[in-house]
């Protein structure tokens, strides 16, 4: 069971559920961590309280599925990731899955060089 993080600006959350919100109280993020690390499912909603997208991560880095939607909560994209730098993406046109890719990324973590190159198909 997780619990409500209170903390101050700029202070790394460590374990639980961290939400934010918009001026108008509808929720912005919800976001689950676990030793400082987001972990599990993270949501964001549009200001209207439609869901934007929703992602899952494993120790801070995506792993599982990533979905985005478009404004009438149809899904526009699905992207499965997983540790090993795989990854397969699915898009969607009225509800049904029109273009399939599979690809992968070199593990390299200096973001500094500039695009990466992705290797892959599509079926």
């Amino acid at each position: 069971m997780s619990k409500k993080i209170n903390k101050t600006p700029n202070e790394p959350p460590q374990n639980g559920t961290e939400i934010t919100r918009y001026s108008n109280g509808n929720i912005k993020f919800k976001t689950s961590y676990i030793n400082g690390k987001i972990h599990g499912l993270r949501i964001y909603w549009r200001e209207n309280g439609a869901k934007c997208w929703e992602a899952t991560a494993k120790e801070g880095e995506l792993h599982g599925v990533y979905t985005a939607r478009r404004e009438n909560g149809q899904k526009e994209y699905e992207i499965y990731h997983n540790h090993n730098q795989e990854y397969a993406c699915i898009e969607y046109n009225e509800r049904k899955p029109v273009t399939r890719a599979h690809f992968s990324i070199p593990n390299t973590h200096n973001h500094n060089q500039g695009k990466q190159k992705l290797k892959g198909k599509s079926y």
